[in-house]
Formats: structure tokens, sequence, C-alpha cells
């Protein structure tokens, strides 16, 4: 199964009508580019975590250098594309970021179904927790000081900068599963799925399709919500919407919108947030 952890509770996407309507239309949902979101420092988080804490560690020169340009070099060549949930249905900070400044949805997905979609994704909850980031890095520098001979010189010591750089490698798949904790109110999860652009060997862009976004070309790729409508209807993939405190739609057209295009035991709720 793709998920990491369990979770009883939906996941909710916050997004305009206009999305809304493509889900529902087209049984899949979209994973964005993450480097081009409201956070600049996506997919740099663990990096910086790690270069913080390696003048922590009793390891020589040529090994914190190694250290230092391989998890540089991933964090430039290891891209992601994800689909953006929240803990939270209902939280005013959402519908403003996300939703049409209040006047789209809230879409309550299945957690478990969103982690059985395969196609290389994984459901992932985002990591905020400063002590819990810095002993993900403690344990990566950890790794590879043990892979590493202590008169390590450099990289031309062969397998054993391989093993070292294996190490580094494992801790790559938390590249987009730590945010800065200044985002926490989001409580975030993510369909993920880590995209490798590196022209000298492995280039995954040549699986994805391309949009335009704002001043530039963003990858993305649609994942599909079943194998079929029959297996989407059955799955209830979908379990609730919220209507955005902005939103203008009646409960019941929403109602018939979900019904039309095969989401019938779907239910439907208005925001309770006073925002107008």
């Amino acid at each position: 199964m793709g998920f990491c952890e369990e979770r009883l509770m939906p996941l909710y996407h916050y997004c305009g009508n206009d999305a809304f309507l493509s889900i529902l239309k087209s049984k899949c949902v979209r994973l964005s580019d993450l480097s081009m979101s409201n956070d600049y420092m996506e997919g740099k988080w663990i990096r910086d975590r790690v270069l913080e804490r390696l003048p922590e560690h009793n390891i020589g020169c040529a090994a914190k250098n190694f250290i230092e340009e391989n998890i540089t070099k991933y964090t430039t060549i290891i891209g992601g594309v994800g689909f953006c949930l929240s803990e939270e249905g209902d939280l005013l900070s959402q519908w403003r970021g996300y939703a049409d400044d209040g006047s789209g949805v809230s879409i309550g997905f299945n957690k478990n179904r969103l982690g059985g979609l395969g196609f290389g994704t994984e459901l992932c909850k985002v990591q905020y927790n400063t002590e819990s980031q810095l002993s993900i890095a403690d344990s990566l520098i950890g790794g590879v000081k043990d892979a590493l001979p202590e008169d390590f010189s450099g990289s031309d010591n062969g397998i054993y900068a391989h093993d070292a750089n294996d190490e580094i490698f494992r801790y790559i798949n938390h590249l987009y599963r730590m945010k800065n904790p200044s985002f926490y109110e989001e409580k975030e999860w993510r369909l993920l799925r880590a995209v490798a652009a590196n022209p000298d060997c492995s280039n995954e862009l040549h699986f994805m399709d391309f949009k335009a976004k704002g001043g530039g070309i963003a990858p993305y790729v649609d994942v599909s919500l079943g194998s079929d409508i029959e297996d989407i209807i059955k799955n209830d993939v979908i379990e609730e919407v919220f209507l955005g405190p902005r939103n203008t739609t009646p409960p019941k057209v929403v109602k018939g919108v979900l019904d039309k295009y095969g989401f019938p035991k779907v239910e439907v709720k208005n925001s309770a947030a006073s925002y107008r």
C-alpha cells in the first residue's frame, strides 16, 4: 500500500469550482510541481537541516564536504509532484489561500483509497516538528559516517563513496515531506511522487505532462481514482464535500453534480466559517 501512516478521518483538498468539476468529470487527481508552490523552501528543507547539524558531528572535513555536495546535488535533480490535502475540512486560512478566497470547495477523500492508487505515488503526512526533522538529519549523517572509512579523503574512495551515497539517497524521500514549522496550521498530507530530472542518467520529466503556470511551465501528472467508473463508485473514494463560505451554489445543485458524475453517496455540507 502506498501510504505512510494510519488515519481514519478524510483528508481534504481545497480548490476552486473549476478544479472540482475537473476531478469529478475526469475521475483523476492532478499531482503538480511542488517546487512552484507558495513555499520557496519546498524540497530544500532537509538539506538545510542536514547542514545545520553537520557541525555537531565528529567527522572529517572530506566526509562533511561529501555530504554537503551530495545532499545539495540530490535536492537539485530530484523533484516532486504532489496532490495536497489537509486534515481540516473547514479551515478559514485554507479557504482563503487555496479555494478562490472561500468561493470553492474542500473535497473529503478517503485516506485508504488515496493511499492505494499506485502509479508510483505515496500518501504521506508532512513533518513540521523541528526535533523530528533534526533527528532525521542526524540519522542521515550517522549513516554516511558509518559507510565511510575514518581516513576518507574524497569521492575517489570507490565503494565507500558509493555506499555513503546510497545512505544519502535513502533519505531523499523526505525532500517533500518536511516543511517550515510556520506552515503547521495547514496540517498537510500529500499524495506524492518523486521525479528524477538528471540529464546524465534518468530524466522522468519525459513521462510528465506540462502546463503554463504564472510566468513559467510546470510538470504535472494525472492519477486515476480507480481502474474504472464502477471501481470508483464502489470504493467511495470521495466521502464528503464542504462548500466554501463564499460559495453561492445551493447544496442540492452540488449534490446533483456529484450524482451525475458517479459519486452518489457523497455528503454535501456548508462551511461554518462566517467569512464574506
